[in-house]
This record gives C-alpha cells, sequence and structure tokens, in this order.
C-alpha cells in the first residue's frame, strides 16, 4: 500500500512540474531584405515596407529572392508545430489574383549579411523547407491582403536540437508565375493588420518571458509591486491584478484588473518593473501579475500579498500559501511591544529554524519567510512565543 501511494505522489509531481498545455512563442525577423536580378545592391524601393517575390513569364529578368533571419537563441520547451505566417500583397499590374503554388522556401545559410547581398553573391539555397503547391490561388474575396501559414517544422526543429541561436529562411518563386508576390518586412507600419512574416511556434514548456521575481510590500497605506524578469520574446506587457482577503486567507473579492505596464516586446537582457497601488483602505490584498504575449496568448505568476490592517492583539496566522514548496510567508501581532520568537519544528519536535527573534512592535502584522529549500517534504509546526504564552500552525511542504 506504501509503495502504491509513493507511485502516486509521483506521478502527481510529474503532473504538477510538466504539463502538457501547449504556448505559442511569436517571433518576427531580426533581419529581413530581398535581392532584385537588375540591382547591385539590394533593392530599395519600399524597403522599409515591402519584400517582393517575382519572376516573370518571360524568362525571369527580375528575380527577387526574399531572406529571412529570426533569433532563436532564447526558445525552449518541445516544439510541436513551427509555421511561417506571411501576409500577402500582389503589384497592381496584376490583372487577376495570382496563384501562390509555385512559390518555395528553402533552407539557407545563416551568414547572410543585408549590406553585401547581390544577385550574383547570394548565399546558396539549400533543400526546400515547403514548397507551396496545392495552395489555392488568391480568392478574390480576401485579396489583395490574404494570410498564408505554411508548416515548417522539421527545419526549424533541427535548428533547435543542434542548439543554434539563428535559423533563416529564402522564400523564392521558381515556375515563372508571372506574380508579383509582395511581404511586409520587419519595418513595416503595421497598420491595417499589416505584419511581417512571422515564425509561430507552438509547443510544451515555451516560456517567452521568463520572470524571475515578484514581491509587494507596504510604505505607508501604498503597496509597492515589483517584479525582474530575465528575457522576453514578444511581451506585450502586463497587467497588475489584485484582489482582497481577510486575515485568514478567505477570498472575499474576485481579482480585478488596476493597471497595465508595457513590457520591453523582445529583450535578452534582465529587466526591472514596478507599480505602486496607492491609498489602501486596511485589508490583506493579493496580487498577481498577467503576462501578455503580441498573439494574445497570457500566463500568470504566482502571487504575492501585503497587510494594509491594523493588527490588534497575539496572533498568528496561517502561513501563506499551504501547502509550499519551497517557501511560505508567516504573519505575527503582538499586543504590546515586547520580546517574541517565532521558531519552525519537524514532526519529531525538532527546532528547524528561527525565523525571528527580539523585540517585536504592537499595532501591524510582522512578516517573515520560511524557506524550506534545505529540508524534506513534511508537516512542520510554526511556534510563536511572547509573554509566556504561545501559539501554534500547522503548514506543508510539498516538493
Amino acid at each position: 500500500m506504501k509503495n502504491l501511494y509513493a507511485c502516486f505522489l509521483i506521478l502527481a509531481a510529474l503532473c504538477l512540474f510538466h504539463p502538457s498545455v501547449k504556448a505559442q512563442v511569436v517571433l518576427e525577423p531580426s533581419m529581413d531584405t530581398y535581392v532584385q536580378q537588375t540591382n547591385t545592391n539590394p533593392a530599395t524601393t519600399n524597403a522599409d515596407t515591402i519584400l517582393r517575390v517575382r519572376k516573370s513569364a518571360t524568362g525571369g529578368t527580375v528575380t527577387r529572392n526574399v531572406y529571412l533571419r529570426y533569433d532563436i537563441s532564447n526558445v525552449t520547451g518541445i516544439l510541436s508545430k513551427a509555421e511561417l505566417a506571411m501576409t500577402v500583397e500582389v503589384a497592381a499590374n496584376n490583372a487577376a489574383p495570382p496563384v501562390l503554388d509555385r512559390a518555395d522556401v528553402h533552407e539557407v545559410d545563416d551568414s547572410w549579411d543585408p549590406a553585401t547581398l547581390i544577385y550574383d553573391n547570394q548565399p546558396t539555397a539549400g533543400a526546400v523547407v515547403v514548397a507551396l503547391e496545392g495552395v489555392s490561388p488568391i480568392a478574390a474575396a480576401v485579396w489583395p491582403k490574404p494570410v498564408y501559414k505554411v508548416e515548417v517544422t522539421s527545419y526549424v526543429q533541427s535548428k533547435l536540437s543542434s542548439s543554434a541561436s539563428v535559423i533563416s529562411f529564402m522564400l523564392s518563386d521558381d515556375n515563372n508565375t508571372g506574380a508579383d508576390l509582395r511581404f511586409y518586412s520587419s519595418r513595416c507600419l503595421r497598420t491595417s493588420g499589416q505584419l511581417p512574416i512571422q515564425l509561430i511556434l507552438t509547443g510544451v514548456g515555451f516560456m517567452p518571458v521568463e520572470m524571475t521575481s515578484f514581491t509587494a510590500t507596504m510604505s505607508g497605506t501604498s503597496a509597492l509591486l515589483k517584479w525582474n524578469t530575465a528575457t522576453e520574446v514578444n511581451n506585450i506587457g502586463f497587467e497588475v491584478e489584485r484582489r482582497s482577503t481577510n486575515s485568514e486567507q478567505v477570498t472575499v473579492s474576485s481579482w480585478e484588473k488596476i493597471a497595465f505596464i508595457a513590457g520591453a516586446g523582445t529583450s535578452t537582457s534582465p529587466r526591472e518593473y514596478s507599480y505602486q497601488d496607492a491609498n489602501l483602505a486596511p485589508g490583506v490584498y493579493v496580487y498577481r501579475i498577467k503576462q501578455i504575449d503580441n498573439n494574445g496568448a497570457y500566463k500568470y505568476s504566482a502571487t504575492t500579498q501585503v497587510d494594509a490592517g491594523v493588527a490588534k492583539g497575539f496572533e498568528l496566522l496561517s502561513n501563506y500559501p499551504n501547502p509550499f514548496n519551497p517557501e511560505t510567508n508567516i504573519r505575527f501581532s503582538v499586543p504590546e511591544n515586547g520580546f517574541a520568537t517565532l521558531k519552525v519544528f519537524n514532526m519529531l519536535g525538532q527546532e528547524v529554524a528561527t525565523l525571528f527573534s527580539g523585540m517585536a512592535q504592537a499595532g501591524h502584522y510582522i512578516p517573515v519567510t520560511f524557506d524550506g529549500s534545505h529540508f524534506a517534504s513534511g508537516v512542520y509546526f510554526s511556534r510563536l512565543r511572547y509573554n509566556g504564552k504561545s501559539l501554534m500552525q500547522r503548514m506543508l511542504m510539498t516538493k
């Protein structure tokens, strides 16, 4: 029976720490350009907004190859699908909606430099990642701005498996369709739905934004929230949410959005954020951060809380969270200024930590944190002693 229970705990832990919920990372090009056969330098016409692929029906004298590079150095997780999403226009001289069915996406060497690309000095196109064959012509009802997604999973997976930091594509029209296909560049105006060619990665364990800390402290009647990120990918920003509880952690209000803080977009360097929630009425407040990606996906941070109330009497409140892993917060108060101790004991009655020992000030809750990183899972007890009296609370740590 004990073995069966142990197996159950292991399975529960695996489910908890290895969730199967899929998430997306949307990458925009870190570099993109196109090369025209008749140019001696990269094409400059509409270079700030439009990339072009074209081969004329009479022999290809205006061939243009589009080159795309994406930074994948911060992508982690298990990839299940990768797609290039293209918003397509056509040139005004096309009398009818063109056909996309012979434009091919190729692998290409990552060392290309837009400043030196010319028609006679281009990277050799590698294997075809995907041939846009069998794709329907652009429908008149959505022409000239349809969006096509083409799957490139195998190629992206091979680059991720090799620990590559960048990945490049070449988009070309190899079969004389005569269509002048236009794609928005990474420098586009981003109006009316105009987006560059995006690389959309779907999988398990993706962490577009890595939040490293989130704290809340009281200053007068204001709560000061601070959080840090190590990296960010396509981060629109953070919604700050709050709800109130009573002293025994019973919820007395639902979550409400109280602020929005803009993110850094894509960043590989640490960032610091803060928000001040001012003029709080007496009470206990819990906060969380809702991080939002530019594709609408979001995730929540862990919660943190502050006590804006006035403490009265001799109290040892329940730890929060409980169960916990590996840290939990404990608050206590005393009726008058005096010496107090707060210690933690294991099931055998052995003292494992002293969280507070000194003069305690009356009139407010005193917060402390118990870090169980170096202790085994199980039941622990917090014990508060003051003026010959003691209080105790039961805590459960699960790792």
